[in-house]
């Protein structure tokens, strides 16, 4: 599922967000490809 350049930018946002609390980049990055899958 291809995603548009408005939900990439939002996504990064988030995953940027999700990595400031939680100190756990790979985590996140596991986090954000289970959501954008």
């Amino acid at each position: 599922m291809g995603l548009s350049e408005a939900e990439r930018r939002l996504a990064l946002v988030w995953w940027r967000e999700v990595a400031a609390h939680t100190g756990d980049r790979r985590r996140a990055h596991h986090l954000l490809v289970v959501a954008t899958r």
